[in-house]
């Protein structure tokens, strides 16, 4: 669990990539810097709190061949981060090779005091930008806050971001893309990182899988008529949220009443597995309900009957009947005991 509370940002630099200068962002003799420690702290506490997936930093020989986890084993504390800011732009512009991704800014802060699993920890965050000159911008007595709120520049108007948190053992990753650009330079090459295979990817793994089941209509010769579909879904729904633990069979045996649809599921699910190259899960995990919560709006069950009507199914799939009358026309029999 992370709790964003008591989070600082202990220091900040933003680098030009074409020109590589440098400016240092958080001057406490400047009042009007803590503009720009509230708007870092602002963009740190929200990434950190809607996130899906934890990532690990990966190599396909050595870990330790990893450009970034070796400056991150390197670095020796806030006061240095300037000297790592220079070395990760190194990196970045060895990976910046297509001729759609600008160049832009990066902002890099050292933050300190996030909770995490009931440790305080530091760690680091870096944005980049794709507004050029957004801080370099030739104005005397103007704070670097200032330029931020003169740029117009607001939380949500970063392209990639990456925080990193200084866990005991191994390094967890957060990352934001909000633009392809032609590339996943950012998380293969910059960062060079895979999803790490624990409760929050496997939370999502679960709700994917049976989404992905329950957009065919038919598997395996086995056709699931809509309102069985709905039920799935809301059962699905009902226990991540209302679980604490993640156990396979016993969600089977909640989720799917009819053994037909239960043995459907199962030979989906292997196949699923196997065309997307994933593990089997080692059961009971933690449901991680931050990724419940993001994903619910995945799950939504809705029979949808041409341009007329939408029939939501919030539960009990026994009070709906589907047929067909005698001159063809389908329809749907809904029971209820009061109209609200």
């Amino acid at each position: 669990m992370i709790i964003t509370k008591e989070v600082k940002i202990r220091n900040a630099w933003c680098f030009n990539l074409t020109t590589l200068r440098s400016i240092e962002m958080l001057n406490k003799n400047e009042e009007s810097d803590l503009d720009t420690e509230t708007f870092l702290k602002n963009v740190l506490v929200k990434n950190l709190s809607n996130y899906t997936d934890i990532y690990h930093f990966s190599h396909h020989v050595d870990n330790d061949f990893n450009v970034i986890q070796s400056l991150i084993n390197s670095y020796q504390g806030y006061n240095y981060l300037l000297e790592f800011g220079k070395d990760c732009i190194k990196h970045l512009l060895a990976n910046i090779q297509h001729p759609n991704i600008k160049k832009g800014e990066l902002i890099i802060c050292h933050f300190e005091d996030l909770l995490v699993d009931g440790v305080y920890i530091d760690g680091i965050c870096i944005l980049k930008l794709e507004k050029e000159k957004l801080f370099f911008e030739p104005q005397r007595h103007v704070s670097t806050s200032q330029k931020i709120l003169s740029s117009g520049f607001g939380e949500s108007e970063y392209e990639k971001l990456a925080i990193i948190l200084f866990t005991p053992n191994k390094h967890q990753i957060i990352i934001n893309e909000k633009s392809a650009k032609e590339s996943k330079y950012w998380s293969d090459n910059f960062l060079n990182i895979e999803v790490a295979n624990d409760n929050h990817h496997l939370t999502k793994m679960i709700i994917d899988v049976t989404k992905k089941y329950l957009e065919n209509e038919t598997y395996n010769g086995l056709t699931i008529n809509k309102p069985d579909r709905a039920d799935i879904l809301n059962k699905t729904v009902e226990y991540l949220k209302n679980k604490d633990s993640f156990e396979y069979e016993e969600f089977k045996n909640d989720i799917f009443s009819k053994e037909d649809i239960k043995s459907n599921f199962e030979e989906f699910q292997i196949q699923y597995k196997i065309a997307s190259n994933i593990h089997e899960p080692e059961t009971p995990f933690e449901i991680s309900k931050n990724v419940v919560k993001k994903q619910l709006s995945k799950l939504k069950s809705v029979i949808k009957l041409d341009g007329n009507f939408h029939i939501y199914v919030h539960g009990n799939s026994s009070l709906i009947e589907q047929g067909t009358d005698l001159n063809g026309r389908k329809f749907y029999k809904i029971y209820f005991e009061y109209e609200e």
